[in-house]
């Protein structure tokens, strides 16, 4: 076994900057030690049925991102399997550039040899946990190559991307999909051409209704509606459903497993593991929708649910819609013909075009029916119906806090304050700060560049919302103070750690305060660097690991618990290379005994939440570090489903100890063990 920063670095370099050496022998001390069994213990324990499925989403699954390194699951297949076809993959298809990779593999561009099609050419690895369906005349077919059999019989959808043939492999298949060309996945769009306005999302959700209806009509549950699964044209404007892998049969009981993305999925599996087809398709909509509108996700806990927050300039049935199909309960909410009869689809168009391209017009009067109606409660009953404690907290982060985003037009809460409090700050924040872009929105508020003008400083000035649930906390000679405040004033105190961003200063006012926060130029986020540069090779991920074990270690010495440890709270300063832990908006007071409410970002969560609703500070981050790590080296998050959560699938190009990791907290230190295979 040995210390992961005293190896020799691993692979090629694949980012744009080289990082910065840290100094050697760095050790790590905290109060976490209680917690552990001893390293890689067990390591065929089975999990727990009752463990949600967790997924790894495909990033940005139709832009084009820069991968250098390919994953042992992507090298080409020598040949085909003659059943699904008899000819070559090879002789058939030009394999261009990747377009992402994912839990599953990963997607690829391509090219139809025979006439030049646009293709994408998506490789699923096959485990354990396969599952294949039997289809009518062609025997038995992996799962998501069934459901997309039946989603394109004919008289096909328009808005469901097609399945042109497929491949079978030894331990894989290989799908070869339509590729509209250009085309941009929704999520990416909004991100650079600023949230959609209502008449857009209106031509979306119209599109999106009929291409659910049609799945619906065919017996198939997508399980997955999100913006990234959501692919528009971008010369037509057509909007298309991609991505089955999460789907399943239809069926009229309720589903024990869960199989998508967890920021997605209804409350009611959160209380009881259990959800049917309707409503959680309805409250995915719901999400998507809020989503696209207000560039973030609706809810900062579960407590908050029935008390959303709008962007003053949405309609009152734009509103309305979006609160009945994100009902806690799941009978209340409307059918996929409800809402295709809302008053809102049903009115003339509001708001100015704000996207780079205007949206082209959908044919009037089209209908979208099907069988979901029947658990329907008409509208709006209980709306004060309150939740179970159980229910754990939905956080909507940040998206890449400190990139560059064109949001082109600003939530109610985002309007600059006439006059700053005067007992943080005396001054006036605007005499002070000059306001620039938007850098990010989130279900908090925003946060924008600035510059501080005395000397120039650059800043970033972030805008938090009160609300009901706001909590605030006694810090000596200041006060009360907002949580987060608090937060970042105890890790700020002296000596600082440079790898945790500094809180300048702050100011209060009526319904929210503003964090003036340090703001290295230039910087990005590290979820986007990797994005745009690569995954990190191990010698990379060795130094950012050691920073961020310096940044926990000293937030614990503060007593300070951060609860959201994700790349895209990690800060990277590109001149330097310096890591920076930031965003304290989750965090908490550390504590040894169990927390029994969740904040922080769900696919990060440890298991133990979803267990029993309970978990504690040491492992919580332990876990939280580890799913970071593989995502930095991988690309993805790295697990499926519950149940292959000790089937850990690496890329080949991984020295043989990262592949059973375990990073464990004694009372001194925390090692990170490496268990050569």
């Amino acid at each position: 076994m040995a210390h992961m920063g005293e190896r020799r670095a691993l692979g090629r370099s694949r980012s744009a900057a080289a990082f910065t050496q840290m100094a050697a022998g760095q050790k790590v001390r905290g109060q976490c030690g209680d917690y552990i069994q001893k390293a890689l213990s067990n390591p065929t324990q089975p999990w727990s049925p009752e463990l949600p499925g967790y997924i790894a989403p495909l990033p940005s699954e139709w832009t084009q991102s820069k991968r250098k390194r390919q994953s042992l699951e992507d090298e080409d297949p020598s040949t085909s399997c003659e059943r699904p076809a008899k000819r070559s993959r090879e002789d058939a298809y030009i394999k261009g550039p990747m377009l992402g990779q994912g839990g599953f593999g990963s997607v690829f561009a391509g090219t139809r040899s025979s006439d030049g099609l646009p293709v994408a050419i998506k490789y699923v690895t096959k485990d354990e946990e396969h599952e294949d369906m039997e289809v009518e005349g062609q025997g038995l077919l992996p799962l998501e190559v069934a459901l997309m059999t039946r989603v394109n019989s004919a008289p096909a959808c328009p808005n469901v991307l097609k399945l042109l043939e497929w491949f079978e492999h030894p331990g894989r298949y290989v799908m070869i999909l339509e590729r509209p060309d250009p085309c941009q996945d929704l999520h990416r769009f909004c991100e650079e051409n600023g949230c959609l306005d209502e008449s857009q999302a209106k031509k979306v959700l119209v599109q999106l209704i009929n291409a659910l209806k049609h799945c619906e009509s065919r017996g198939v549950f997508h399980r997955d509606v999100k913006p990234q699964n959501l692919l528009i044209c971008t010369d037509t404007n057509d909007i298309k459903l991609l991505d089955f892998g999460c789907g399943h049969l239809l069926k009229d009981s309720e589903y024990k497993e869960f199989a998508g993305t967890l920021s997605y999925a209804p409350p009611e599996w959160f209380r009881s593991h259990s959800y049917r087809a309707g409503p959680a398709t309805v409250w995915s909509l719901g999400v998507t929708l809020y989503n696209l509108l207000c560039g973030s996700l609706p809810f900062r806990s579960a407590r908050r649910i029935r008390r959303l927050r709008f962007p003053s300039h949405l309609s009152a049935d734009c509103r309305q819609l979006i609160r009945w199909c994100l009902k806690a309960a799941a009978d209340n909410r409307p059918s996929l013909q409800d809402i295709e009869q809302h008053p809102w689809l049903q009115s003339t168009a509001l708001g100015r075009s704000r996207s780079a391209a205007a949206f082209t017009q959908m044919a009037a009067g089209q209908k979208v029916g099907g069988q979901c109606g029947d658990y329907i409660q008409k509208a709006l009953s209980n709306p004060t119906q309150p939740w179970s404690p159980e229910l754990p907290v939905y956080i909507a982060p940040l998206p890449s806090e400190w990139t560059q985003r064109k949001r082109k037009r600003q939530s109610l809460e985002d309007e600059d304050p006439s006059t700053s409090c005067e007992r943080p700050a005396k001054r006036s924040r605007e005499d002070a700060y000059i306001k620039g872009p938007m850098l990010g929105q989130g279900g908090f508020g925003s946060v924008f560049a600035g510059t501080r003008s005395s000397d120039g400083l650059p800043v970033a000035i972030k805008y938090v919302t009160k609300d009901e649930e706001h909590e605030n906390m006694e810090v000596e000679g200041q006060g009360l103070l907002p949580l987060e405040v608090a937060l970042m004033t105890r890790v700020n105190s002296a000596p600082a750690c440079p790898n945790v961003l500094k809180l300048l200063e702050w100011f209060e006012h009526p319904g929210r305060y503003v964090m003036i926060l340090e703001r290295p130029d230039p910087c990005q986020d590290l979820h986007r660097f990797c994005e745009e540069n690569g995954c990190l090779d191990e010698s990379q991920a060795k130094k950012v690991l050691a920073q961020l074990i310096n940044a926990l270690k000293h937030c614990e010495s503060r007593g300070v618990f951060h609860r959201d440890v994700k790349p895209q709270n990690l800060l990277i300063c590109t001149d330097t290379n310096e890591i920076k832990l930031l965003d304290f908006g989750c965090g908490h007071l550390l504590k040894d005994s169990e927390y029994k409410e969740f904040a922080g970002t769900l696919s990060y969560a440890p298991p133990e939440w979803f267990r029993s609703h309970s978990y504690r500070a040491g492992p919580a981050t332990v876990w939280s570090l580890g799913v970071t790590l593989y995502n930095l080296l991988c690309g993805s998050l790295p697990f499926r489903s519950a149940r292959r959560i000790r089937r850990l699938r690496f890329p080949s190009h991984l020295s043989a100890g990262k592949r059973w990791q375990t990073f464990s907290c004694s009372q001194t230190e925390i090692i990170v063990r490496a268990r050569s295979s």
